[in-house]
C-alpha cells in the first residue's frame, strides 16, 4: 500500500492536496481498505472546497465494510450533526463517545 503510506507522509509534511490525490489513487487500487477510505473521508471533510457528500459517500463504505469501525461512525456522526441532519443521527450514533476528547479542529 505504497499509496496510503505516500498520502500519510504528505499530509504529515503539510501537504493535503496531495495526499488527497495519494489517498484517492490508494482506494481505487484497494476498495476494501477501510483506513485508506476512512482517512481520505477525514480529510475531504476539512477542505473547505471539498463536496461533503463526498466524504460522506466514503464513511458509509466503511461501515458497510466493517461495521464495527468506531472511527467511521463517529466521524460520519460528526458531519451529519454539523449539517443538522439529526433524524439520521441514529445511524452512528452508537460510537457516540468514544472519542469524545479527540474532536479534530476540522470540524
Amino acid at each position: 500500500m505504497a499509496d496510503y503510506r505516500l498520502g500519510l507522509h504528505l499530509l504529515t509534511n503539510g501537504k493535503g492536496a496531495d495526499a488527497i490525490e495519494e489517498l484517492r489513487t490508494a482506494a481505487k487500487l484497494d476498495p476494501k481498505h477501510v483506513d485508506v477510505r476512512s482517512r481520505l473521508a477525514r480529510l475531504l471533510a476539512g477542505q473547505n472546497d471539498s463536496k461533503p457528500g463526498e466524504a460522506e459517500g466514503l464513511l458509509i463504505q466503511v461501515i458497510a465494510l466493517d461495521p464495527g469501525h468506531a472511527d467511521a461512525h463517529f466521524y460520519l456522526g460528526r458531519m451529519l450533526a454539523n449539517a443538522g441532519r439529526k433524524a439520521e443521527l441514529g445511524y452512528s450514533n452508537k460510537w457516540r463517545g468514544t472519542r469524545a476528547n479527540l474532536w479534530p479542529e476540522v470540524w
